[in-house]
């Protein structure tokens, strides 16, 4: 297999080369990274069960993420942590009107709070303007330039694939102290989709024994030089602390895992 993907990767590089112009190729380097990063991902993720009644949730375009809704829907009201929204909230809607969900969403990009202001909300959505990693207090925070089409934001910004970048001062809070001053007792899932901040948001959380039912994050290991490393790091962390993956997102982005004892438990 790695074999063929290394073939692959020489084989589009020579197309590229062929049909773009020299002084173009230069906007293609981070293309190049993501694709490749992807062609990895898909090497080093695999399946741990399977839920044939996993359900997709939010807009199938962007931002969706596969759930499994039974074990979701048996709880009074579902607890859930969005992190990270952009300018897309079709998750979040869609969550609250089949879950009967109470949704706490975080995101300290300038962008997505005006988006915010400009969406209906259904009063069970509760956002908080700040981000989420590893230690609370406050932290430098690129957002991409205002002619950007990524909306997205990173602590990472030195790594970031949105090009132009603009520094600001955004407030983070850790999982634990978040859960501790809405005085939530269980997460019935967390969404992630922070910009590499999900590797130290992991590490974190399973330090202090906290353990959603259910995680859906997008990984961003293409950041970082070490991202395999990071990403594989992560995925042993959730599998030693009884996750299963359960489900990949149509557009091989998004991953789904939950407490294996909940599929035992389900089962038996």
């Amino acid at each position: 297999m790695a074999n063929r993907l290394t073939g692959l990767k020489v084989q589009i590089k020579r197309v590229a080369k062929s049909v773009i112009p020299y002084k173009h190729r230069f906007r293609l380097r981070g293309s190049y990274r993501w694709l490749f990063g992807k062609m990895g991902i898909l090497c080093e993720l695999k399946y741990d069960i399977n839920l044939p009644n996993a359900e997709l949730v939010g807009n199938e375009a962007y931002g969706a993420f596969y759930v499994y809704m039974p074990k979701l829907t048996e709880e009074k009201p579902p607890i859930i942590l969005s992190l990270g929204i952009g300018e897309d909230v079709s998750f979040d809607k869609d969550i609250i009107r089949r879950a009967k969900a109470k949704v706490y969403a975080f995101d300290p990009t300038p962008r997505s709070v005006e988006y915010l202001k400009n969406q209906k909300m259904p009063s069970s959505f509760e956002f908080f303007e700040c981000a989420v990693g590893a230690k609370d207090g406050y932290t430098s925070f690129c957002v991409p330039a205002p002619d950007s089409e990524d909306p997205s934001g990173s602590i990472h910004g030195e790594v970031h694939e949105n090009g132009k970048q603009e520094l600001i001062k955004v407030e983070v809070r850790r999982i634990s102290t978040i859960i501790k001053e809405l005085g939530i007792r269980e997460i019935s899932l967390l969404k992630m989709d922070i910009e590499g901040s999900e590797f130290e948001v992991i590490d974190d959380m399973l330090k202090e024994k906290i353990y959603p039912n259910q995680i859906c994050l997008e990984f961003h290991e293409r950041f970082f030089r070490d991202g395999k490393s990071k990403m594989r790091n992560a995925l042993k962390n959730l599998r030693s602390n009884g996750y299963a993956l359960f489900a990949i997102s149509t557009s091989r982005l998004e991953v789904s895992f939950i407490k294996r004892e909940i599929i035992k438990k389900s089962i038996s």
